[in-house]
């Protein structure tokens, strides 16, 4: 049986990009109204446990329902990286990991979410996997920013900027020598993202 295609801006697409905003914003504000240490450890291990089981739903039906070859595996996608980097930030609560993760979020998975690179609708497994990941990490991008107070100064941009900018150069390397398109950098995505509308590719 087909999966059912997701509508843009449906009832099902805009659960998956308010849902995640809404749980991160009530988290945020839960936490600034200063509960404890408690209240606190249990919201970042929450998050934690709660990507990790999305990351591993995910792997589950790579093998369950497409091929294993090894890229799939691989997760050197701006949004792949943006778990881990949203695992290390809630254990660690270090303000380097809660602006990149803040940055990626504004620029990349939050508009991967507006524009999905997937046509799995609900409730299609893979539209729970989808939203589950990217709003989980936009949830924990919230949380640090604004519940832990993790704000970013002015020079953040410019350190986001030149770590983006040097993890780009060496996902182009990968691309180019193992014929890869990782971070879209060789061809759009297959579905119509935010891509589409800047122009010819690659830039």
């Amino acid at each position: 049986m087909a999966a059912p295609p997701l509508p843009l801006f449906g009832p099902a697409h805009l659960v998956g990009i308010v849902g995640p905003v809404l749980v991160g914003a009530a988290l945020a504000l839960l936490l600034r109204r200063g509960h404890g240490p408690r209240v606190e450890l249990a919201v970042r291990v929450g998050l934690a446990v709660f990507l990790i089981a999305m990351t591993a739903l995910h792997v589950h039906w790579l093998i369950e329902y497409r091929n294993t070859a090894v890229w799939h595996f691989i997760p050197l996608h701006l949004c792949d990286l943006a778990i881990f980097v949203s695992l290390f930030g809630l254990a660690s609560k270090r303000r380097i990991l809660a602006e990149v993760l803040y940055f990626w979020t504004c620029s990349g998975t939050f508009l991967a979410m507006v524009l999905p690179n997937t046509d799995a609708g609900f409730p299609e497994l893979r539209y729970f996997i989808y939203f589950g990941l990217h709003g989980g990490v936009v949830a924990t991008a919230i949380v640090l920013v604004y519940g832990l107070r993790l704000y970013p100064d002015r020079r953040s941009p410019l350190r986001v900027f030149a770590v983006t900018l040097g993890y780009t150069a060496c996902i182009a390397v990968v691309d180019f020598v193992w014929n890869q398109n990782y971070l879209f950098l060789d061809h759009k995505p297959t579905q119509k993202t935010l891509l589409n509308y800047m122009g010819p590719w690659p830039l």
